[in-house]
């Protein structure tokens, strides 16, 4: 079975400047490995430090078992 990369990523949908070339890496990496991304919504309404804190977190709680960063 092939391995999986998930990568949680914060903030919006990939820039539509940089979706070919991601479509293109992911391509090329499809017969070495799965790539499936998941969104973060952004905390808006936090300060800076506060608000990166809280992200990290929800990313750890995202986090399965056999995962780690």
């Amino acid at each position: 079975m092939a391995q999986t990369i998930r990568i949680l990523s914060v903030g919006k949908a990939h820039d539509p400047l940089f979706a070919n070339a991601i479509a293109e890496y992911q391509k090329r990496l499809s017969p070495y490995v799965k790539i499936s991304w998941e969104l973060i919504a952004p905390k808006t309404e936090a300060t800076r430090p506060t608000g990166v804190a809280s992200e990290s977190q929800r990313i750890i709680k995202s986090l399965k078992e056999a995962e780690y960063v």
